[in-house]
């Protein structure tokens, strides 16, 4: 038995990590090299409305309640220039913020994983119970049991 809307979570949820790395990734690249290139700024602004909204989708989707850490991770950052001239507890505050974010995700990674695991186990006790009841031997056995009652009750 596969759950396809616990799939859909996992795999809504993958994208969205995917999508929180690349921005740390964009933000690590612009305060390493203290200069902003045009293809990250690009990707920058494409991450400011993809990330929050997969964040929202995705919270819609598990049923947990609406959290805005995501637009809060843009709010601190309105744009790349802006950010080669935080001040290192500015930087210090949106690392610690990613961080907490990205932790959330992995948390709700690991809940989802956990559910998947005890479908997993449930179905593969399933398949052996199948698996027993259509072995033919078994079925011949179960068959001769009940011919044998039959012949009992008559």
């Amino acid at each position: 038995m596969r759950d396809i809307k616990l799939e859909q979570e996992l795999a809504l949820l993958h994208s969205l990590m995917g999508e929180a790395k690349a921005f740390r990734d964009i933000v690590q690249a612009t305060l390493n090299m203290e200069v902003v290139i045009p293809e990250h700024e690009n990707r920058f602004e494409s991450l400011r409305t993809t990330l929050p909204e997969l964040s929202r989708q995705f919270q819609r989707e598990v049923g947990l309640a609406e959290d805005n850490s995501a637009e809060q991770l843009f709010k601190s950052v309105k744009d790349l220039p802006a950010l080669v001239r935080f001040t290192d507890l500015e930087k210090t505050k949106l690392h610690s913020r990613w961080h907490r974010y990205y932790l959330d995700l992995y948390e709700a990674q690991g809940r989802l994983k956990q559910r998947k695991e005890k479908l997993d186990a449930l179905n593969s006790v399933a398949l052996k119970l199948k698996r027993f009841f259509l072995n033919p031997f078994v079925l011949l056995i179960i068959l001769g049991a009940l011919a044998l009652l039959v012949l009992a009750l008559l």
